[in-house]
């Protein structure tokens, strides 16, 4: 039999893939529940996004949670001290490394909403 080798990120993918696949066929998908605060970017994605683009990506999950179009009230640029984004969860555990990113805040239906992001596309909604 001959061995193949595979990238890191290859074997990662599979795996992420196969977990995915897993939770969906164990019932994972609940449409009672809440959407998630928390979205993951692709681990190939290696250019960092702009401030633009992270606009782009948190206006879109608030435009799908209430159903109105969201308004830019501010988007600043933002070292968050660790990978929690400035929002850790308990039972967590982050990276304690500077994570650049941005602190976003729009308004849609009335209220103001908290996104922080990291460079990878990757955000937490504030509770």
């Amino acid at each position: 039999m001959k061995n193949i080798a595979l990238p890191a990120a290859t074997v990662f993918a599979i795996l992420l893939a196969a977990a995915g696949a897993a939770y969906a066929l164990t019932g994972g998908s609940d449409s009672d529940a809440p959407p998630a605060a928390t979205a993951t970017a692709s681990p190939a994605l290696t250019t960092p996004v702009t401030r633009e683009a992270a606009i782009g990506l948190v206006a879109t999950d608030l435009a799908h949670r209430t159903g109105a179009e969201p308004i830019l009230v501010s988007a600043e640029p933002v070292e968050w001290p660790d990978t929690s984004l400035g929002n850790p969860q308990p039972g967590m555990f982050y990276a304690q490394v500077i994570t650049p990113g941005y602190k976003i805040i729009l308004e849609a239906d009335s209220h103001q909403y908290e996104y922080h992001t990291d460079l990878t596309g990757s955000f937490t909604l504030l509770d």
